[in-house]
């Protein structure tokens, strides 16, 4: 029996109740995953032992009458421009490749407090801006998650697209202003932030 059509609200009781483990339902995701990511491609990372380690753990707290979070036991995917202690962090580029973070960011902290359950790392853009990640929309194949959004961004960017002389632009008219290396590459440096 998949667990898959479930929504988490509709899962937490059960797995405070005790009717299905996260273990079982931690395996039932990574058969999910197994299914469908080899043409979605949404991790970035997914480490399917430490999601089992930490399902099995949150059971044994069950199994022993300890409190439960709010999101006790629930699988969650966590995207990779959020620090992880005990998984890589590329934030989408290859610049950061293999980089560790030395402890979570909140966000990720918050989850484990609430009991969740942290599978791996989804695909994100570089930066979390406008550079795609190779995933693709599970709803069509042949579209990014955030097609919608990017083509939107396309359609609106040339009101905004000003002389590459721009006063606003110019490195030296904003000397405590710093930039990522790839800044230029992606044409930030080449924008002004005001319509003319």
């Amino acid at each position: 029996m998949s667990l898959y059509p479930e929504s988490a609200s509709d899962l937490i009781p059960k797995l405070h109740a005790g009717e299905i483990s996260s273990e079982a339902l931690v395996r039932d995701c990574l058969g999910r995953i197994e299914a469908t990511n080899g043409v979605i491609s949404a991790w970035a990372y997914l480490d399917e032992d430490l999601a089992l380690a930490q399902a099995k753990a949150l059971d044994g707290l069950r199994l022993a009458g300890r409190p439960l979070g709010h999101l006790h036991g629930i699988p969650v995917g966590v995207k990779d421009i959020l620090d992880t202690a005990d998984m890589p962090t590329e934030y989408g580029t290859p610049i950061y490749e293999g980089h560790r973070p030395v402890r979570d960011s909140t966000v990720v902290a918050k989850l484990r407090e609430a009991g969740a359950v942290i599978m791996g790392k989804t695909v994100s853009t570089e930066f979390a801006f406008l550079t795609p990640g190779n995933t693709a929309n599970p709803h069509n194949a042949d579209h990014t998650p955030g097609s919608v959004l990017r083509r939107l961004w396309h359609e609106t960017e040339p009101r905004y697209d000003l002389p590459r002389r721009c006063p606003a632009n110019r490195e030296e008219s904003r000397p405590d202003r710093r930039f990522h290396p790839h800044a230029r590459r992606h044409g930030f440096i080449d924008r002004c932030a005001h319509r003319i």
